[in-house]
């Protein structure tokens, strides 16, 4: 069992709650890439929207490991309902990700 400070503890929850607003921040330059790329109908620029999907998905999973870095952390240290938040967050953010991402991923790849 880890033994960190208090402040450490709150301190991660902070950047909890930063990684929160930088994923809010990452779908909407993803909303924003979208909407370009339908602009471009119907010379659509299917290379950039990739290079865009790869950017934003690669930014998802290092949040994603960051976060679930915090929940080791409350977890190490006993914050079991902290843990558990954290972890139930970020498997709702899972799906939420599966759900914009998939449909349009699937139509991209149709043209």
């Amino acid at each position: 069992m880890s033994v960190t400070t208090s402040v450490d503890l709150i301190n991660e929850l902070k950047r909890f709650h930063y990684l929160e607003a930088e994923r809010v921040e990452t779908y909407g330059l993803f909303e924003e890439g979208f909407r370009a790329y339908l602009k471009g109908a119907p010379n659509y620029n299917l290379q950039m929207y990739k290079e865009l999907v790869n950017e934003i998905t690669t930014t998802f999973l290092n949040i994603s490991k960051d976060i679930i870095g915090i929940k080791n952390i409350f977890e190490e240290n006993g914050q079991q309902a902290i843990s558990e938040s954290v972890s139930k967050i970020q498997s709702l953010e899972q799906k939420k990700l599966q759900l914009v991402r998939d449909p349009i991923c699937f139509n991209c790849c149709l043209r």
